[in-house]
């Protein structure tokens, strides 16, 4: 009794491990996608690894830059959204976050994800200027200012 059930907890063993394996060669396969700049493909093979595991950070993080990539940002919008809310969040998340807000004309939204960089990061220089950017899309030009 006690081999057999020794042989099966080693057999259970390696089907895990092997499909982690695997898990982890689709996820490479896909990164090179996106490192050869084929964002497309890599969106097709990461939302397959998503819909598997849709709180799987990577997958959501490479979604999120491909589609930005792209320019699709209405779409980059939605999964960065799920990528800021994981605990895994970077300061360059929130950056490129923001910079997808802006691009969406969601200046306020963008301002606070700029914010969140700026406190995350050590690039101040960065975070002031894209603070500042949101302030240069609302604000009239000099233009506007002498019309009046």
């Amino acid at each position: 009794m006690l081999k057999k059930a020794t042989t099966l907890l080693i057999i259970y063993l390696l089907c895990i491990s092997s499909f982690a394996q695997e898990k982890d060669r689709r996820i490479e396969r896909a990164k090179k996608r996106y490192e050869n700049k084929e964002y497309v493909e890599a969106i097709v093979q990461f939302k397959k690894l998503y819909d598997e595991d849709a709180n799987a950070y990577i997958p959501i993080k490479y979604i999120a830059n491909s589609y930005r990539k792209i320019n699709k940002y209405e779409q980059a919008e939605v999964f960065y959204t799920l990528v800021v809310n994981s605990v895994y969040v970077t300061a360059e998340d929130h950056l490129n976050f923001g910079q997808t807000l802006r691009a969406n004309g969601k200046l306020s939204a963008a301002k606070e994800q700029f914010e969140k960089f700026a406190e995350k990061s050590q690039n101040r220089v960065l975070a002031n200027l894209l603070l500042q950017s949101c302030l240069l899309y609302t604000s009239p030009s000099p233009r506007d200012r002498t019309r009046s």
